[in-house]
Formats: C-alpha cells, structure tokens, sequence
C-alpha cells in the first residue's frame, strides 16, 4: 500500500508542470497554430508585441511540448521573430500568406472535424473558427466524395486497365 502512495505522489509531481494534463484534452496544433497567430496579429494592429503570458491571459496557454514546435515552425516559416525583450512579433504580412500554404509548410496534418469541438471554450476569442470547421466539413464531404469508392473498385479499374 505505501508503494502505491509514493507511485501516485510521484506521477502527481511528475505532472504538475504539464498544464496540458490539467486542461483536459488537448486542442489540435492547427489550431493552436492559428490562434496564436490571431493573437500576434491582433498585437501587430495595435502596434505591440505578444508575451506568452499575454497569449495565456487571452486563454490560449500552451505546454512547453506544444509551445516550442508551434514557435519554430512559426519563425522557420520566416513568420515570427523574437524581440530582444522575449516577446514575439510578426515580421510578414499575413495578407501575403493563405490559410492553404500555411498548412501545406505544416509539419501537423489537418485534424478530423470529429476531433473539434462545436466551440471553442469562451475564454478563448477566436472569431475564425466556425469558417475553419466549415472548410473542413467541405473538405472532409469532398473527400469522401472523391475517395470513398471501395479498394476494390479503385484496384479493379487500375487492374483493368493495365
């Protein structure tokens, strides 16, 4: 029994750094991806730099495993670069950069609509979001439409044909 207590202290120890844990399930990189750009371009408009501690207090609190990924593929992309106080800054304009092209240089494949929430939590202010499920819901009934013939059918043609 007193193994049992020092397994659970050290699980519960070995946890308390990962918010990840405590939040529930964790939100998919892309949109995290884009939320934080909402956030850097929300800044950028107004003529600031974004901390990550501005970026949780607008709810979008990220673990250090989802957070450094996330930021180098931001600044490999040429997106975001650091100021010399830490914060973050846009240094391209989003108008120059589709939704399409960011996510064909992402190293996360898109996320099943099945693996979204209807909404984000309140907390978090992401007016793009409904039109991302949107596009995905059409994406996800064009591919179906598009690929859902059986194997057997699509091999049959290739054999057919061959």
């Amino acid at each position: 029994m007193a193994w049992l207590i020092v397994l659970f202290g050290a699980e519960l120890v070995c946890h308390l750094g990962a918010p990840g844990c405590w939040r529930g399930v964790a939100r998919p990189p892309l949109v995290n991806l884009l939320g934080v750009l909402a956030q850097l371009y929300a800044h950028q408009q107004s003529g600031r730099a974004l901390s990550r501690a501005a970026l949780a207090r607008q709810g979008w609190v990220l673990d250090e495993d989802e957070w450094a990924p996330l930021i180098e593929f931001l600044e490999r992309e040429r997106l975001v670069t650091a100021t010399r106080g830490g914060d973050w800054v846009l240094c391209r304009d989003l108008s120059q950069v589709s939704l399409q092209q960011l996510l064909e240089r992402s190293p996360w494949p898109l996320p099943a609509l099945t693996s979204l929430p209807e909404s984000l939590p309140g907390k978090l202010c992401a007016p793009w979001y409904p039109r991302l499920r949107h596009a995905l819901q059409v994406l996800e009934q064009a591919r179906a439409e598009q690929l859902g013939a059986s194997l057997a059918d699509w091999l049959g043609e290739q054999a057919l044909a061959g």
